[in-house]
């Protein structure tokens, strides 16, 4: 039984479920940027911006390395865990 089926009412709970997975052509002129929803994992893209002849290779971050983790992340991730033990806990009775 998955995860999913097991939390029952509880399955709002659940984030994503393994193995989703999304597929896009990828075409070299264009930037692509995955995101996690609710349903499904999407990507969405964008031409490439043309650098100037000899310009260095740009890089965008979002965040600093190490950086803590955004507020929304650490509390998905202590749901899951806790989504589990009561799956874990409803298994054994």
């Amino acid at each position: 039984m998955s995860l999913a089926e097991g939390l029952g009412r509880w399955n709002f709970l659940t984030d994503a479920s393994y193995g989703s997975s999304t597929y896009q052509d990828i075409d070299p002129a264009n930037v692509y940027y995955v995101y996690r929803t609710q349903t499904a994992i999407i990507t969405r893209s964008k031409p490439r911006p043309v650098p100037e002849q000899g310009a260095p290779l740009a890089v965008d971050i979002d965040r600093a390395c190490g950086a803590p983790e955004p507020v929304w992340h650490r509390v998905t991730m202590w749901t899951d865990e806790r989504a589990k033990e009561v799956l874990a806990y409803v298994q054994t009775k």
